[in-house]
């Protein structure tokens, strides 16, 4: 059974593959940033609702970020590709406009809300 990061993995390298040949490592990157923008997301929100002020240092984010890498890059250096592929073609046209649709707005929400509440607390902190 595929996940949804495999298809996100799999549009994101099928995008990349038309401009680079380093398609894979771009995905990897696109994967790894939304995964962790969402574990950022959940520091922030834990933040928020217990009302504690606990800084995240750059170093950290960066640690964050290299542990998703390495765990992606384990995953999809064992995953076939034209597994993928097969189960993507296989599915019929509505389906795939639904899953790129979930695609795009998972996309978006990882990046506008991590953004969104660093900036609410943020300016919280200065108030």
């Amino acid at each position: 059974m595929l996940k949804f990061f495999d298809y996100l993995f799999y549009g994101a390298r099928k995008i990349y593959s038309k401009y680079e040949s380093g398609a894979g490592w771009s995905a990897l990157a696109v994967i790894t940033l939304t995964q962790s923008l969402n574990i950022l997301t959940v520091y922030f929100v834990y933040e928020l609702i217990t009302e504690t002020r606990v800084s995240i240092s750059k170093l950290a984010a960066l640690a964050i970020y290299l542990s998703v890498l390495i765990l992606n890059v384990i995953r999809y250096s064992k995953l076939d590709m034209e597994i993928i592929k097969e189960k993507w073609e296989n599915k019929n046209e509505k389906q795939k406009i639904t899953i790129r649709a979930l695609l795009v707005i998972y996309i978006f929400l990882s990046f506008a809300l991590c953004v969104g509440l660093a900036i609410y607390i943020g300016n919280k902190r200065n108030s």
